[in-house]
């Protein structure tokens, strides 16, 4: 019987032994989270009234920092020019942070977005805008 009594005192011990490096183990590891999901957009771009031609660069800026750009395509289904973006945070990005759409970098669309996690979102784009056009006169000199 004392025979029996060592081998579970020993066993029992093995056992708290095995289970406290497990669980040293365990606190080691790092708990990571998951990246955040991207917030997208998607829609027609309108420039002027008519749509954006492809290749026409359309971007997406929050705090006056541009995070994504894409180029606007023609999707014949709808026989529309379209855009689709993601944009995807690191964490810095506050959820409901304002996203202002610019076409070529330059023109501010009428739309505005809100960076919400995990949403894919449907915003058509009007940019609309004159494009100043200079002439330069140089000076005829005649001999």
């Amino acid at each position: 019987m004392k025979k029996y009594k060592t081998i579970y005192s020993a066993a029992l011990l093995l056992l708290l032994l095995i289970a406290s490096l497990g669980i040293a183990r365990a606190q080691e590891l790092p708990l990571e989270l998951p990246p955040a999901r991207p917030s997208s957009f998607y829609g027609t771009v309108m420039v002027n009234g008519q749509y954006a031609p492809a290749g026409a660069v359309v971007s997406a800026w929050i705090d006056g920092e541009k995070t994504v750009s894409t180029m606007v395509e023609y999707f014949e289904d709808q026989d529309a020019y379209v855009y689709a973006m993601k944009i995807s945070s690191d964490g810095s990005i506050e959820d409901g942070a304002s996203i202002e759409f610019r076409y070529q970098d330059k023109y501010a669309a009428a739309e505005t977005g809100s960076w919400h996690e995990g949403t894919n979102v449907k915003l058509d784009l009007t940019f609309t805008f004159t494009e100043e056009n200079f002439e330069i006169f140089l000076p005829l000199i005649v001999h």
